[in-house]
């Protein structure tokens, strides 16, 4: 039995592959990647949400209510981030396919970071983003397990 398990969604559609640890593909109820410790799931505590900064921009647009009503839904986690594989050199040089000005774009991100309270990470290229995502979630359990004082193991993070 493994110590963790990195959750995927199963409607995840360009899902991280985590090479070197254990993985399981299920349906989360928000967000793309979760954790469980044991066989216990962490979903209804924490999830990932991962775009492509196409995928992002769309759901600002388009998408808006449906995004917005997700992280509505999001807020019951005691922690939820959003990760975009894309840096601010990319949304400066409006390199997505939509029309949405770059101004509307980081004026989103801010304000839905603040109106919202949850980070959004712009992780830049897509490996990078992996490790971000896995990072975050061992940084959960890694504090969970520090306030919960309950448990004896210890997760480092490399």
């Amino acid at each position: 039995m493994a110590l963790y398990t990195l959750l995927i969604d199963s409607r995840e559609q360009n899902p991280y592959n985590f090479r070197g640890e254990v993985t399981e593909v299920t349906c989360i109820k928000t967000g793309d990647y979760s954790i469980k410790v044991m066989d216990k799931s962490l979903q209804d505590e924490i999830a990932i949400e991962r775009k492509s900064l196409n995928d992002f921009v769309g759901s600002i647009t388009s998408g808006r209510e449906r995004f917005e009503k997700e992280i509505i839904r999001a807020k019951e986690l005691k922690y939820f981030a959003i990760v975009i594989e894309a840096d601010w050199d990319d949304i400066e040089n409006h390199r997505y396919e939509s029309k949405m000005p770059v101004n509307s774009v980081i004026g989103t991100i801010m304000g839905w970071s603040v109106k919202y309270n949850i980070p959004i990470f712009l992780g830049g290229k897509r490996s990078r983003c992996e490790d971000l995502i896995r990072r975050l979630l061992l940084s959960y359990i890694k504090y969970l397990d520090k306030d919960s004082k309950k448990s004896k193991t210890s997760i480092q993070i490399i």
